[in-house]
């Protein structure tokens, strides 16, 4: 039985060190009209932009890490990001408090992905800047909206009619 977790742990850094999490990546540039200009701009996007180390926004692209996977969206599939604290018990005395970054995507997705609070707050921000389209905070309304509705959602926020910085912070 050793050897299941060693070989699980071997078969991740095999798959890491052949680039297999940054595949998405990888597959966009290769399936572009013109795929070294595209890795080029994309180059120069993410050295030019302020990020966290989990979280980069420009206007093109976003890039978001989860432990070792690199998740790639063109900024245009975020519809909506807000901040989660989740407070998890394990018994009565021990409790742990997890702040995430979540992103619902134009097909209906919602992501998260586990971060401290300064990160957050500052993708929150390089939403703000590099992506003004996208609805950033938490209601109540706009969960129902997005989980019931998600075509009215997408028209709603693209169109500048749902307001675009509302209560930044969650628990569920």
């Amino acid at each position: 039985f050793g050897l299941i977790p060693f070989s699980f742990g071997l078969y991740r850094m095999v798959y890491a060190l052949c680039g297999g999490y940054q595949r998405r990546v990888r597959q966009y540039i290769a399936g572009a009209p013109n795929p070294e200009l595209t890795q080029s701009q994309m180059e120069q996007a993410y050295n030019a932009t302020q990020k966290t180390a989990r979280t980069c926004v420009t206007p093109a692209w976003t890039f978001l890490q989860k432990g070792p996977a690199t998740y790639f969206y063109e900024t245009q599939e975020i519809l909506w990001v807000y901040e989660l604290n989740r407070t998890v018990r394990h018994g009565l005395f021990l409790h742990f408090n997890y702040h995430y970054l979540m992103v619902g995507l134009l097909n209906g997705q919602r992501l998260q992905f586990r971060m401290s609070e300064e990160q957050a707050e500052i993708a929150m921000d390089l939403f703000r800047i590099h992506a003004p389209f996208v609805v950033r905070g938490y209601l109540d309304s706009l969960a129902t909206l997005f989980k019931k509705d998600l075509p009215e959602f997408t028209r709603l926020a693209r169109s500048g009619q749902l307001q675009k910085d509302v209560v930044l912070d969650q628990n569920e």
